[in-house]
């Protein structure tokens, strides 16, 4: 059984190294095959890249609990298509169970479930979970939980990523033989080294974010180019990333139309006491189609936070570049415009030729 069992392992590892990342759905004839009856034995299974660089949360107000000691840790593969979490035996919330987000590039959706465990039984899989529609959208369209750059609410390096150094040396004494804990790889490496700005070197927090946005983006893309008339407003659509501060940009792009005044751009988080509309998501809003819970931060259900990503780098954009980016995978046209890395930036006099005249107020 334990040569079978490694067999399986090895082939699904080197497949998945040379193909796609590793996945739920490769995970589960593993967990079928060894039938694991802890959390503990579980995550062995996962391939050691994706038990790396964990995102931690010292306090969590999820199903599973955490305390410093024990944190809730937040795993993702390659291009977070693949997030499971789980926290300490100790924990008095979830501590039986894995916790997955999985999601589907084929439907564009993100799926949520559980993997139970339970002495002398076979683990118990939930796949499309609803008990998440809680904290995570529609039961329908769910979506991932976190916040934009560089402020995570109860994880370690909370406030750009600075590690709180007591509590995490306290814990990584713990973590160096807790069952659970030590199958997380390199924690000394990622969290407890620093980079030149005195931040975790593996900016654990950021990487998430940077791989839940992108997703989450080809999310709100695949609805943004299914809605409606999209392709008579998609120049307009456009707009609202590049061009808000434009000073004739309602007249130009949304003619006879009541424009909010707190109107702002994608990253734009507007002064503390405006009542702001981010100009993306309202030019959806106003054509009647339902943008709720489109963005990712926790409560954050009529889409009013900005979506602000680290400083770009080689892989990933800013929040415009990564949205554009999902647009123009969908619309060749717009494409043309951004570029398939959606680094390009249109001109606005350009979008405003291609919008065209349109007497909005009668659409």
């Amino acid at each position: 059984m334990q040569k079978a069992l490694f067999l399986i392992l090895t082939l699904i590892f080197a497949s998945n190294a040379s193909s796609q990342p590793f996945s739920f759905d490769d995970w589960i004839p593993m967990l079928q095959a060894k039938a694991p009856q802890s959390v503990a034995d579980a995550l062995p299974m996962l391939p050691p890249d994706l038990r790396r660089n964990a995102a931690l949360m010292r306090d969590s107000l999820s199903i599973q609990s955490a305390t410093p000691e024990n944190p809730r840790a937040i795993l993702s593969n390659s291009d977070g298509s693949f997030v499971l979490t789980f926290n300490g035996d100790h924990n008095p919330m979830g501590g039986d169970e894995i916790e997955i987000t999985q999601y589907h590039r084929d439907t564009h959706r993100f799926e949520f479930a559980v993997v139970e465990f339970h002495e002398n039984q076979a683990p118990d899989i939930q796949r499309n979970l609803l008990r998440c529609s809680g904290c995570h959208g529609s039961s329908e369209d769910p979506h991932p939980v976190w916040d934009p750059y560089s402020f995570w609410s109860g994880t370690y390096g909370e406030n750009g990523e600075k590690l709180e150094r007591e509590p995490f040396l306290n814990f990584l004494s713990i973590a160096k033989t807790d069952p659970r804990y030590r199958s997380l790889v390199d924690l000394e490496a990622t969290h407890l080294a620093t980079d030149a700005s005195g931040a975790m070197a593996g900016h654990p927090n950021s990487a998430l974010l940077r791989k839940l946005m992108r997703l989450n983006f080809d999310r709100i893309a695949n609805h943004a180019v299914t809605s409606p008339d999209f392709q008579k407003v998609k120049y307009a659509t456009l707009a609202t990333l590049y061009c808000v501060n434009r000073p004739n940009f309602a007249a130009d792009f949304f003619p006879g139309l009541m424009v909010p005044a707190g109107l702002v751009g994608l990253e734009e988080n507007g002064s503390a006491n405006q009542n702001i509309s981010i100009a993306f998501y309202w030019s959806f809003e106003r054509r009647g189609v339902d943008t709720f819970s489109w963005a990712l931060p926790l409560g954050d259900a009529h889409n009013r936070r900005a979506a602000i990503l680290p400083p770009p780098d080689s892989e990933y954009g800013t929040a415009t570049q990564e949205l554009a980016r999902a647009l123009a995978a969908r619309d060749p046209d717009l494409a043309a415009l951004v570029g398939t890395d959606g680094r390009k930036t249109p001109s606005c006099d350009q979008l405003f030729i291609l919008a065209g005249p349109r007497d909005h107020a009668r659409r």
